[in-house]
């Protein structure tokens, strides 16, 4: 009897098991959660290259034409005119109204007046800014102070707008200069105008 040898006992081959993980413990997470999130930063945008402005081409100034000589007449005139503007600009900045006012009354006391009285109009008379009253002892006297002050104002620059009583017998002269008026009377013609009280509420100059 041939006995059949017996099978060969296979080996069991053991795996080695693998072992679980081991579980996160409450306060690992706690870490982990608390650990900051770090953001990539965003790509720089790429800069604009801008063209470079072409410089502005400026066209050169046509060439000014040269001016004639002046003749000597030309600038004779041309120099006597300047000094007249200037002549006229200072003494319209020393001249005013109470000024003027002053020299009428300068101008007039050359020849003695009586009672020479200055009345401020301002604001209280669109005729003018001031009236200068005085009184001369005859008809002659009046016309030789009217025509004084006419003279001294031409003098200085001012011009009259308009002109009564220089001829013949008069009593009364009215020289009107525009800021002021001037009135040289004979002594009863002073009285019955009396423009002194007409003008009661005008303050008087010294």
């Amino acid at each position: 009897v041939v006995k059949k040898p017996a099978a060969a006992k296979t080996a069991a081959v053991k795996m080695p098991l693998a072992k679980p993980a081991a579980p996160k413990l409450k306060a690992d997470a706690k870490a982990e959660a608390a650990k900051p999130k770090v953001s990539k930063p965003a790509a720089a945008p790429a800069a604009k290259i801008e063209a470079a402005p072409k410089p502005a081409v400026s066209k050169p100034a046509a060439p000014k034409p040269k001016a004639a000589p002046k003749t000597k007449a030309a600038q004779a005139a041309e120099a006597k005119l300047e000094a007249a503007k200037a002549d006229s600009l200072k003494r319209s900045e020393v001249l005013g109204g109470l000024a003027l006012a002053e020299l009428v009354a300068a101008a007039a006391l050359e020849h003695k007046v009586v009672k020479p009285v200055i009345l401020d109009l301002t604001g209280l008379s669109s005729v003018a800014d001031f009236y200068y009253i005085a009184s001369a002892e005859n008809s002659r006297q009046v016309m030789a102070i009217a025509e004084k002050i006419l003279r001294r104002a031409k003098e200085a620059g001012v011009r009259s707008l308009g002109q009564e009583g220089l001829s013949g017998d008069t009593r009364w002269a009215l020289l009107d200069l525009g800021d002021v008026v001037a009135n040289i009377f004979l002594p009863e013609a002073r009285d019955l105008y009396d423009l002194e009280s007409l003008w009661a509420d005008a303050p008087r100059v010294s």
